[in-house]
């Protein structure tokens, strides 16, 4: 039964070619087409404040996951030529107070009782600061021994030494963390990890937009292969697209089909199912809505949903998006498992072609 499902989803991120280019442009710039010059921002789907993402020709997104049943998003840069790793967290402020010292201890005890064997004697550091524009600083370092031994680091091809630089922000919902770390043969100097806070930049006032969200969704959806988190932030984007956008239509039936792809790749059919259904509710002339359903349907062995499905889906055909195509059903791998029921097909026949 999953391996029907990650074949049917999987089969719906092909069947249909898109011309949304320019609404993905703007919606979902590519990893590593990172000349836009408005900010890209790491947001929480569940509060607000925002990390600004100080990608740029040198630091490229190398990773983007969502933890702690989507409460925890981390987005992680590298520097060409550089044993730097910046990473930039957002979580649950656990203690409800602003005060960035609880953020920092709720992060690195953990740490401490994981590898406290391993963190160099007297490395730890800890301290505060207010920045220019009053927003305090909790700081951390210490430097973790990977490998006691030089031998065996050169053997197993890794750096012996991991210096660690933390600094963390918060607001009463949320927390702020930069994490910067360099495994290298000899520590690194904290100074120069700590020169990297200004790229640190929380905006604690930042209210998320549905554009915000289908970002993020579409780097966990197409780079990391993170398909239930990209769910998570597809849907916080479809939940809160202004309907006054002049643009909705058309980013509705796209988030509408990104969604449903995310929760039919992650195995979850009946979610994306409920997705197509809602959005027949308040776009009902839109075809690929009913097709996705008649997909679904056939998966499941429903002839006789999936031709309803198929022939409503048809009935409005002349409601694609400009350049878009229905698509074949007589080529599609959901709709071709019903092939042996002579009825059905020969109705998928009588279908008009594109």
């Amino acid at each position: 039964m999953l391996f029907r499902m990650i074949r049917f989803a999987d089969k719906l991120c092909r069947m249909v070619s898109r011309c949304l280019v320019a609404l993905l442009a703007v919606l979902c710039p590519c990893v590593h087409a990172q000349q836009s010059t408005q900010p890209f921002y790491l947001v929480s789907p569940n509060a607000k404040g925002a990390l600004v993402i100080p990608y740029d020709a040198d630091w490229k997104i190398s990773g983007l996951s969502l933890y702690d049943h989507g409460t925890r998003p981390a987005v992680q840069l590298d520097k060409a030529k550089s044993p730097l790793v910046l990473s930039l967290i957002l979580f649950p402020n656990a203690s409800s107070q602003p005060d960035p010292t609880n953020c920092r201890e709720d992060v690195l005890q953990p740490l401490n009782q994981r590898f406290g064997n391993l963190i160099q004697r007297g490395s730890w550091r800890r301290s505060e600061q207010t920045t220019p524009s009053g927003a305090r600083l909790a700081l951390a370092s210490y430097v973790l021994t990977i490998a006691p031994n030089p031998q065996i680091a050169e053997i197993a091809g890794v750096k012996p030494l991991d210096t660690n630089f933390f600094a963390f922000t918060a607001t009463p919902a949320v927390c702020a963390e930069m994490h910067v770390s360099s495994a290298t043969d000899k520590p690194m100097p904290i100074d120069q990890l700590q020169a990297l806070l200004p790229k640190f930049q929380f905006q604690p006032d930042y209210e998320p937009r549905s554009s915000d969200y289908a970002k993020l969704g579409a780097l966990l959806y197409r780079a990391a292969k993170d398909y239930t988190s990209a769910a998570v932030y597809y849907q916080r984007a479809w939940d809160t697209l202004p309907p006054d956008d002049p643009q909705h239509a058309m980013l509705f039936r796209y988030l509408t089909d990104q969604l449903a792809m995310s929760y039919g790749m992650s195995g979850d059919l009946a979610k994306s199912r409920a997705v197509n259904q809602a959005a027949i509710a308040r776009d009902p002339e839109y075809p690929l809505y009913y097709y996705t359903l008649a997909c679904a349907d056939a998966e499941e062995g429903n002839a006789a949903a999936a031709r309803t499905h198929l022939q409503q889906a048809f009935d409005r055909r002349a409601n694609t998006l400009p350049g878009e195509k229905m698509p074949d059903p007589t080529h599609d791998d959901s709709i071709v498992k019903l092939k042996h029921d002579k009825a059905f097909w020969q109705f998928v026949q009588t279908l008009p072609q594109s």
